[in-house]
This record gives structure tokens, sequence and C-alpha cells, in this order.
């Protein structure tokens, strides 16, 4: 009884918030909604005067109950913006092609009023209809998330380049989008690959007011060609995320964006067993953050693990590197041709000084986080590259941040101790060491050498 004297504004909020939350499939969002009717008459009420309710449209739902929604939406306003979804795997027939015909008639007929459009086709469920039902205008769009299988083919002109209000795109996809003047897009998320990089660069090129940029990597080992191509300035970026892309193609990428006022960028590249060409070096790649440190770092974190490294340094821009290396189908430390202990000792090294050497970072702290033992499978690449290269790795790591004022070891600490202990002077400003580390892990005897150098250098030990 207690909801009775709430204004009817206050009852849309709580309902539309009720359906929000943790609505992860288009058959609970239904039942959810409808159960809302069932409850009393002013819910009910409530319920059917909530415009937000009825806006959100799976077209996946049974025929009747899009009619219904869409009816209802129309009731409560006299001008409803809608959020469709479409998951093609929801299909409600078993001839793909009636299901097809009535979603591209619903989309065509809605589409200038429609606010939030998630598309998934999946291969073997497109129909001439539904691709050409994705070249209508739509005027009011502000988000858009399309997936589309790889056999899939949809017209490259989108929304008849007619999309003055996109704010929000998402696209994965083999072939890239052509959807008129950007000007007003502000977050692109794209899974790029040597087929549709040409298109999607040049949908950068045109999209000057992108403030958070998405670039995901495909499964094609192709490398992105990108010759002749002029650097992209994207003035208002942001955020810039590299995501699960192989090396050659992600480094490339990098080197070709201009980012003045870039905040954070997050970098995750993956090696090749088999790479014949190497990546160009990350003093290429970083050109997008060179000459922008705009705050010094504090801190940086290293973490190993055995077939990935990732290092983190705070400050603006806030940095973010994460280098996979594959597990090979034999055992190492048999290397393939190109693959080497050197390489991968030169591309870690690089890697883990780049703050320092390309972006200028001194910081005052520095976390290192070994999660490589002994044990480790002989079958992963980082445990076997580094297993007598671990510590002249962390000694080059040491030399080049010798600002670091508090050094935190955590995990497998006993190669990083030694480094220090065979170079005494090394880390000259240090001042304080914590180890986190299981006892076992270390034996006593480094520890009894390591408290004996703090006592005469003046560190404190935890």
């Amino acid at each position: 009884m207690f909801l009775i004297p709430i204004p009817t504004e206050i009852m849309h909020e709580i309902l539309t918030l009720s359906l929000d939350e943790d609505m992860p499939t288009a058959k609970s969002r239904l039942q959810a909604s409808m159960r809302l009717g069932l409850i009393n008459r002013r819910i009910r009420a409530a319920a059917l005067s909530c415009h937000e309710l009825w806006s959100t449209i799976y077209l996946q739902w049974p025929q009747e109950v899009v009619a219904l929604y869409l009816q209802r939406s129309q009731a409560a306003r006299q001008n409803p913006a809608l959020s469709v979804y479409l998951d093609t795997n929801g299909k409600q027939t078993e001839d793909i092609r009636i299901d097809a015909d009535l979603w591209a008639s619903f989309l065509k007929q809605n589409m200038e009023v429609t606010k939030h459009l998630n598309v998934v086709i999946h291969n073997g469920h497109n129909s001439p209809a539904l691709s050409h039902a994705f070249n209508s205008p739509a005027p009011v769009l502000r988000s858009c998330t399309l997936t589309v299988g790889s056999k899939i083919r949809l017209p490259i002109t989108l929304f008849a380049r007619r999309v003055p209000q996109l704010r929000d795109a998402r696209f994965r996809s083999t072939t890239h989008y052509d959807f008129g003047p950007s000007t007003s897009l502000q977050v692109l998320n794209l899974k790029i690959d040597q087929e549709n990089a040409r298109g999607f660069l040049n949908m950068l090129e045109s999209s000057p007011d992108i403030h958070k940029l998405t670039l995901v990597g495909q499964q094609n080992p192709t490398p992105i060609s990108l010759r002749q191509r002029k650097p992209i300035i994207l003035s208002s970026c942001r955020v810039l995320t590299v995501e699960d892309m192989l090396s050659v193609s992600a480094r490339h990428l990098l080197s070709l964006l201009r980012l003045p006022t870039l905040d954070r960028l997050e970098f995750h590249e993956k090696h090749e067993l088999n790479e014949r060409v190497a990546p160009i070096t990350l003093a290429s790649a970083l050109k997008a953050l060179r000459d922008n440190t705009l705050l010094p770092a504090r801190s940086i974190s290293i973490h190993f693990y055995p077939n990935r490294a990732i290092i983190s340094a705070d400050g603006v821009p806030h940095y973010h590197h994460v280098t996979d290396w594959p597990d090979p189908p034999y055992i190492l430390p048999v290397f393939p041709g190109p693959l080497s202990p050197q390489r991968i000792f030169a591309t870690l090294a690089e890697m883990l000084t780049s703050p320092a050497s390309n972006l200028h970072m001194q910081p005052l702290q520095l976390a290192i986080h070994n999660n490589i033992n002994g044990q480790a499978p002989r079958t992963r690449v980082l445990s076997s590259a580094l297993e007598t290269e671990m510590q002249p790795l962390l000694l080059h790591v040491f030399q080049t941040y010798h600002s670091i004022q508090g050094l935190q070891l955590l995990g497998h600490v006993e190669d990083a101790i030694r480094v220090i202990l065979g170079a005494p002077h090394i880390l000259p400003q240090l001042s304080s060491i914590q180890i986190d580390s299981d006892s076992s892990l270390v034996s006593p005897e480094i520890l009894l050498m390591l408290q004996s150098m703090c006592n005469r250098r003046n560190i404190s030990l935890q």
C-alpha cells in the first residue's frame, strides 16, 4: 500500500529501473515487463502509461508481442523513441526468410524513431530485405551496435548516410560501413583487419570529435597494410584502447594516430611464434603519446606470467601495455625460426622501459609481481625464454627507473633480490623495500644478505 501515494513520474522511474537491471536476455525482459501488470491496478495503470517500458523492443519476440509493445509505446508518447534489439538466433519460424522480412519491415517503418539499435546477424541468417533495411534514414539514432557474421555482406552505406545524432557506434564486421558525415560521433568501437581497415580509417578521418576509440583485432593473421597512409589527427580523443591485436598490426596502427589530448592508453598486443616481420619499435608506435606527458607518473607496476607481461603507469596519460605470447605445440626451449630468447628479451626490455624512454616517466614507486617459477610448463614461451634471462631483464629495468624510492616485490622475488644484491649501488634513491611473498619462495640466506645491505644503505625493509 505504500506505493499508492507515489507520483506517477516517480512510479515510472521505479518501473524503468526495475527492468534495466539484470535483464540479460529478450525472454527475461519480456517476462519481467509483463509481470508488472499483475501486481495491482495502480501499478498496471502506471506501467501502461510508461513509455520507457514499451519502447524497448526485441524483434525476435513473437510478432504479436512486438506489435503490442509498439502500440503501447505510441499510446504512451506521441513521438516515441525506440530501443530496438535483434539477434537472428532468436528466429520464430523455420524459414529465416519469413522472419527476416518481418524484421526488415519493422526496421524500415520505425528507423526514423529508433534512438538505440543493437543488431546481431549470424551467418546464414541474412536476406536482401533485411540488408536494405539498414539503409533507412535514422535522424534520431544515438547509439548503434552492429555485429555481423563473417559470411554476411551488408551494403556499405548505412542509414542513407543520414544519421546526424549518432554518438556511440560499435561495429563487428569483416567489411567497413559508411554512414555519412560523423561530426557528432564521440565513441567508436571497431573490429579491424586487413579487409576493412582502409574504410574504417577513412571513417576516423571524418570523425573529428571522437572522445573514446577502441580498435579490436581480428583472428586473421594477415598484418594490416598501412602503406602511404597519412597520420590521422583526433584532437578530441582522450581514451584509446587497442585490444587483442597482432603486434605487427597494433604498432603500425598506433603509429598512425595523433592524439594530442590523450588521457589513457590501453594497449594489448599478441605476438606470433612464426613472426617473420618484426613489429616496429615502441618508439615509433608511441608517436600518439610522445611529448604529451601532462602529469608525471608516480608509480609503475610490472607483472610477469608464463605467457604474458604487463606494465602499467599512472599519470596523464595513463599507460597500460599487455603483451601475449601463445603456447607453441612443442616443448621449449627449442624455439622456431625467427623466435629466440634474445628476441623475446629485447621485446620485453623495450616494452618495460618504454614509459621512461618514450614518455619520459621517472616514477617514485615500482611494483614487480613475478608469477613465473621453475615449475611452469615447458610449453610456456616466457617461462622458457626468461629461465636464465630474468635477472638481466630486471637489472635493465632497475637501471632505467633510477628515480625509484619505494620498491614492492611480490610472488617469486628471489631474482629481483639477487639483482639488488649483485649491484649494491643500483637504485640510488631507494628508501624502502616491501616484500609480499611466501617465505618458502625465498631462501633465508638471501633474506639475511638483503637485510644486511638495507642496513648499510639505510633502506627500510618490510
